[in-house]
């Protein structure tokens, strides 16, 4: 459960890329078209959004180790269900953005959060045995890679 919740804050740490704690508390116009500014608040929705996953896998844990299997899988589905709300919001942040290339690497990243998500809120506790972040991983290194490429 351990390397699951680290595995997945490194993953928002690659996706958020540099600046978002500058940017975090400052507000963004709407609608977010420019690169640099969709990449801010994109790294921002996925810190937002893994530390509740995050969250919620902790809880699950906890609930296991306690001998509640119950409520242990009530928050891996629920970690899911977050999961695929994450998905929504990165795709809700990039709708406007004028880089084709980093849409279409967000969206990648949000499908996979959306399918693994999917498997979470489907099977509970049994989809944790299936659940790796490493597909997500590797495609957010792309967003960050054009969050990069872009920021120099």
């Amino acid at each position: 459960m351990k390397r699951l919740i680290v595995v997945s804050v490194c993953s928002a740490a690659l996706l958020a890329g540099q600046g978002v704690a500058a940017q975090a508390a400052q507000p963004t116009p709407t609608p977010v078209t420019q690169t640099g500014a969709v990449c801010d608040k994109s790294g921002a929705t996925v810190v937002k959004g893994l530390t509740a996953f995050t969250d919620e896998l902790d809880k699950a844990g906890a609930a296991a180790t306690s001998g509640d299997l119950a409520n242990a899988d009530k928050s891996v589905k629920q970690s899911g269900t977050l999961l695929i709300q994450l998905s929504g919001d990165l795709r809700n942040d990039v709708k406007d953005a004028q880089n084709a290339e980093l849409k279409k690497a967000v969206e990648d990243v949000a499908k996979e959060m959306e399918i693994q998500g999917g498997n979470l809120h489907g099977n509970g506790l049994a989809s944790l045995l299936s659940y790796s972040s490493k597909k997500i991983e590797d495609l957010s290194n792309r967003v960050d890679e054009i969050c990069t490429k872009q920021a120099e």
